[in-house]
């Protein structure tokens, strides 16, 4: 704010100005910009111009004038004050009745979630991958019907990944990450493209339908396993 301030008022300082009013004027333009801050004294100068170049001789006379104008600001204390209030206050929903929570309470157990949920989960339905961007909606009630997709989407989202994480912490196995490492905490993000290049084919002959599994490797199988017996199920991984 300071330096966005010292940056308008610089040029005020060193422009020079065809009349009175042409400077009075800019100096009005530069701290109406200003929210916070006010001028309490304000000076325009007057100097006079030459016609030619350089220093001029000693009877030489003035072909006119220029006009300076030089300002002394202050900060709008009661306006700083209201915006830092305004700017620390958040909104926080809840159905819980007045009677059981009072607002102290209410924000200590949302303090108290999990940050999963509006740190990561929320991250991972704005990013590009999850193409939430490309659809435009009209309706309130599309957008409604969008919104649902997008929130179960973010719980099965977080329900696989509890799910694999808990899988290998009990069965004391490991992944590598995405620089090599082995963890026990993956995101399901990395767990996509982990298994990307799986291809499952159905083949119907003489009435008995076949299934032929392409694209598995150790890894991938590791994982197919750890996430529980329907998927196994699905990939005939066993």
């Amino acid at each position: 704010m300071k330096k966005r301030l010292k940056k308008a008022l610089w040029p005020l300082g060193n422009q020079a100005y065809e009349c009175e009013q042409d400077a009075e004027k800019a100096a009005k333009l530069v701290v109406k910009k200003a929210r916070y801050h006010q001028i309490v004294n304000k000076v325009i100068s007057e100097k006079s111009v030459y016609a030619n170049l350089g220093r001029p001789k000693k009877k030489a006379a003035p072909s006119g004038s220029k006009y300076f104008v030089a300002v002394e600001i202050e900060k709008k204390e009661e306006v700083i004050k209201a915006t830092l209030e305004q700017r620390s206050c958040y909104v926080v929903g809840t159905n819980a009745e007045v009677e059981k929570l009072n607002d102290r309470e209410v924000i200590a157990a949302y303090k108290r979630q999990n940050a999963s949920i509006e740190n990561r989960g929320f991250r991972f339905l704005k990013d590009p991958i999850f193409f939430a961007s490309s659809l435009f909606l009209k309706k309130p009630s599309r957008i409604m019907g969008l919104l649902t997709i997008m929130a179960l989407a973010l719980l099965v989202y977080s329900i696989a990944q509890r799910r694999l994480r808990k899988a290998l912490k009990a069965q004391n196995q490991t992944i590598p990450n995405q620089i090599k490492k082995q963890t026990q905490t993956p995101t399901m993000r990395w767990i996509f493209q982990l298994l990307e290049g799986i291809d499952v084919l159905k083949i119907l002959h003489n009435g008995v339908l076949q299934t032929i599994v392409h694209g598995l490797t150790d890894l991938k199988k590791q994982i197919i396993y750890l996430m529980g017996e329907k998927t196994r199920a699905i990939y005939g991984v066993t």
